[in-house]
């Protein structure tokens, strides 16, 4: 959803520097613009369904003390109507629904992933609860497993943890 949404995003504001941050973050001009909450739905040991709360900073943005915020409104030369952005939002949606069933699942959106992350070989830094692990971005896994080497050169997949910076 991520890929989704700086792509719409992207659309909105033409030539705009849209990043993503993992696991769930889309970053505007370097900063956060956007972010995902994605929740499963699980019966049965199932899965029945992925609801997914999402934020876009539109006309305001919070201001916080441990990392940069951005918004649409500081970066369009007119008014931004919500009903553009959602429509943009969900075309978008739905066009890499169908990517994702008819044209190579999630290796596509991977792909499209990687070519707005953070480069191969930057430096990362990952919050695992009270932990800390510094190392090397190293792309991502067939699963989304975010991949770093650490800085003792042993390689790791974060399933689940806060990217720092």
């Amino acid at each position: 959803m991520s890929v989704v949404l700086a792509e719409a995003l992207g659309a909105l504001i033409p030539g705009a520097d849209l990043r993503l941050k993992w696991p769930n973050d889309v970053l505007l001009f370097g900063g956060k613009v956007a972010g995902l909450l994605p929740e499963a739905v699980i019966d049965g040991g199932a899965l029945k369904a992925l609801l997914l709360g999402i934020g876009v900073n539109v006309a305001h943005k919070p201001d916080l003390p441990d990392r940069a915020t951005s918004r649409l409104a500081d970066h369009v030369t007119k008014e931004l109507d919500l009903d553009d952005v959602l429509g943009c939002i969900l075309r978008t949606l739905d066009r890499w629904c169908g990517i994702w069933l008819t044209a190579g699942g999630f290796v596509r959106v991977r792909d499209a992933w990687l070519a707005l992350g953070p480069v191969v070989g930057s430096p990362v830094s990952i919050k695992l609860g009270e932990n800390r692990i510094d190392g090397s971005f190293r792309g991502l896994g067939e699963d989304g497993a975010l991949l770093i080497r650490e800085t003792d050169g042993t390689d790791r997949r974060i399933l689940a943890g806060e990217v720092l910076g």
